[in-house]
């Protein structure tokens, strides 16, 4: 993990409002806040650039990160981030303080491993449909994990993983899992690819059908038979 990647620079800004934020990004600054632990709220600005490229890494997402506002560090998350809808531009940035002492919610992201050896997959001709990629979890921020992992090596076809099989570290929970166990929901299944269960489908109607053809070409046999059988003795 990149220190960088975890670390921005600000600075405070006085002017608030639609005007004065439609100003910072035309000059290439993003406009944002900082709130929590019981501190009073402050108004931002952050370079885009830095911040666009941070994107790029999921840490920057499920981390704490180092903010330094005028030489004062700050540890905090990041809340919310609202983008442009078509363009590759962040329009607001919202950051929330985090105390040692006190548990966070945030969202981190799933990795998957052995998903080319899972069995149903390797032997059985399935492939993996991943229901969620990223789950909320609470924990203070020293035990925060980067990332959650599920190993899929022994999942078979018609089988899933579901939140409370993935092995979690000390001092985290599950935020779902700590309301209560309808919210253990499936993370990852295996199953037949659509296309080879309609193919599978049809086979068996196509047997099904020759089946009934040749029962009822039976039955045409034996009463053609018998009808054979009754002008035979009228004779």
């Amino acid at each position: 993990m990149s220190i960088e990647v975890l670390k921005l620079n600000a600075t405070m800004r006085s002017d608030k409002g639609k005007g004065a934020s439609r100003r910072l990004r035309h000059n290439n600054m993003v406009p944002a806040i900082i709130y929590g632990s019981e501190k009073d709220a402050i108004s931002l600005c952050l370079n885009h650039d830095d911040i666009i490229k941070r994107c790029d890494h999921e840490e920057f997402f499920s981390q704490i990160i180092t903010l330094v506002v005028e030489k004062e560090k700050e540890k905090v998350i990041l809340r919310d981030l609202q983008r442009h809808p078509f363009k590759r531009q962040i329009m607001h940035a919202d950051f929330q303080r985090v105390s040692n002492k006190v548990a966070i919610s945030l969202t981190i992201p799933i990795h998957f491993e052995n998903t080319e050896e899972a069995a149903g997959v390797k032997t059985g001709g399935g492939v993996l449909s991943f229901v969620l990629t990223s789950v909320e979890i609470t924990a203070l921020p020293k035990d925060i994990p980067e990332y959650l992992t599920v190993d899929v090596m022994d999942l078979d076809i018609g089988n899933s993983v579901s939140l409370s099989e993935i092995k979690m570290p000390d001092g985290v929970v599950i935020t779902a899992l700590s309301h209560d166990s309808d919210h253990d929901t499936a993370v990852v299944t295996c199953h037949i690819p659509k296309k080879v269960e309609e193919i599978v489908e049809e086979t068996e109607e196509e047997q099904s059908a020759e089946v009934e053809t040749t029962k009822q070409g039976n039955k045409d046999d034996e009463s053609d038979k018998k009808e054979d059988d009754k002008k035979d003795e009228k004779k």
